[in-house]
């Protein structure tokens, strides 16, 4: 037992704690533009929720680093960083929340995949000490638990709830989103346009081509050229492009 604990983390361990670590910020994220876009009051702020979120979870694991030596992700997993000051620890907030506002330009993101890519290499075969770059910036050295914390049911329901808050906002905005979609209006009766007749030219289908947003059948000409110009279904109305246009084949005598 003491040699596992002794060990360097596994792969998985460190995989599934930066995919918790990332599903926590995105949840957080969340829920905090929720709360500022529901709440009047608090609508000014709404710009800032990536701040705003930024502070949250460094509050969150500046106390979990304070009191296990690991983040919030870390410690779900039994992990800890090898932190001798509390310097150390303020190194690291500063460091992880001002990073990414770095990597997302496209140069200083593709170093820093290309760097992250080696230290995982380095870390996996060649027995180097730290397994991304941020820890070889801070020196700093992820390994086992030693002393194993119980993590507080406080925190595994605050996961939790910010999940399922995730989840409900994300399902009900899909469905608010699909309800909102134009209604499509049924075909007259007794249509004027006689079958097999494009709607446009009142001709028999040349290439005939359909529009994925509407369902009627053109001549792949006349709905091009009435795209281009109109950028809408010429029976219904309904906003389209060239991209809904899909090539149909009919039998002989259609």
């Amino acid at each position: 037992m003491d040699a596992i604990t002794d060990s360097k983390p596994s792969f998985y361990e460190i995989t599934m704690q930066d995919r918790l670590n990332d599903m926590l910020w995105q949840s957080v994220r969340h829920l905090v533009s929720i709360l500022l876009d529901k709440t009047p009051s608090l609508t000014p702020f709404r710009y800032y929720s990536y701040e705003i979120s930024s502070i949250l979870c460094a509050l969150l694991d500046l106390y979990s680093l304070l009191t296990t030596k690991g983040t919030f992700s870390e410690n779900f997993y039994s992990l800890c960083r090898n932190i001798t000051s509390k310097s150390s620890i303020f190194s690291y907030l500063f460091i992880h929340y001002l990073l990414p506002c770095f990597i997302k330009f496209p140069l200083p993101g593709q170093i820093y995949s290309f760097l992250k890519g080696l230290t995982m290499l380095g870390f996996l075969y060649f027995n180097y000490n730290y397994y991304s770059p941020e820890f070889a910036i801070l020196k700093q050295e992820l390994i086992r638990q030693k002393t194993r914390y119980r993590m507080g049911t406080a925190f595994i329901g605050l996961l939790l709830l910010l999940k399922a808050v995730e989840v409900f906002f994300t399902s009900k905005k899909g469905v608010s989103e699909v309800m909102a979609l134009d209604n499509i209006q049924p075909p007259y009766k007794d249509s004027v346009i006689g079958k097999g007749l494009c709607p446009i030219c009142k001709e028999k289908f040349v290439n005939p081509t359909a529009l994925s947003s509407s369902g009627y059948v053109f001549c792949y000409t006349c709905i091009r050229q009435h795209l281009q110009v109109y950028s809408a279904c010429p029976v219904t109305n309904i906003r389209s492009s060239l991209r809904n246009m899909r090539k149909i084949h009919m039998h002989e005598g259609v």
